[in-house]
């Protein structure tokens, strides 16, 4: 996912629910294959319910809604060609806490979508000036015209530099990036707390 890419946009921040509004998973980090377990996970559904699929323009405006919730990304309908935007997933701005044991190892994460006693604003909505929500390349970048894609049909684009991807993103425009360790770390967290284990290839055969 190295040359996915993110539009970072900074908007007025919309709190969708109370405080303590949040869910996690714990696991025994002695035991890499354990499956974890939830903790608030009555509220999962909830959370993962205020992300969206969206067209976005290159001037950061969204032109349209493909999809609403995590689950609801399998049966994504509308143009997904770039004609009308590039297909982004926009995660609003998270909150989330790590846990660890007594040998200092991670044990634990909580999401909240609101400010929560204990929780901090994650990086990748608190780093520079800040931001309101993030909006995520839903497929693997491609390359159209000299500018990275997010669209259904393009290959992915292999064989370049780091320096070459980025500029890549950047040429389509002011505020387009491309993948980060910020961006990296919030979706390691959410994977985590939506499917409830590490192995990705077993929660995502064929991928």
């Amino acid at each position: 996912m190295n040359n996915a890419y993110i539009r970072a946009q900074q908007c007025k921040v919309k709190q969708l629910a109370g405080i303590g509004w949040w869910c996690g998973r714990r696991w025994d980090p002695t035991q890499p294959g354990t499956q974890m377990t939830s903790v608030n996970g009555v509220e999962v559904n909830s959370f993962f319910s205020q992300f969206k699929v969206v067209s976005l323009g290159d001037n950061g405006q969204e032109l349209s809604t493909i999809a609403t919730g995590i689950g609801a990304m399998s049966a994504m309908s509308g143009d997904l060609t770039g004609a009308n935007g590039q297909i982004m997933l926009k995660i609003p701005q998270i909150y989330y806490r790590e846990i660890f044991n007594a040998a200092g190892a991670r044990c634990g994460i909580d999401l909240s979508l609101t400010p929560v006693p204990g929780f901090k604003l994650h990086e990748k909505f608190s780093w520079g000036n800040g931001r309101g929500e993030i909006y995520v390349g839903c497929f693997e970048g491609g390359e159209v015209a000299a500018k990275m894609t997010s669209v259904i049909g393009v290959p992915v684009s292999t064989s370049k530099t780091i320096a070459q991807f980025r500029a890549l993103a950047l040429a389509r425009g002011t505020g387009w990036h491309a993948y980060d360790y910020y961006t990296h770390h919030l979706l390691e967290m959410l994977f985590y707390v939506y499917y409830g284990k590490s192995n990705s290839q077993e929660a995502l055969p064929g991928y």
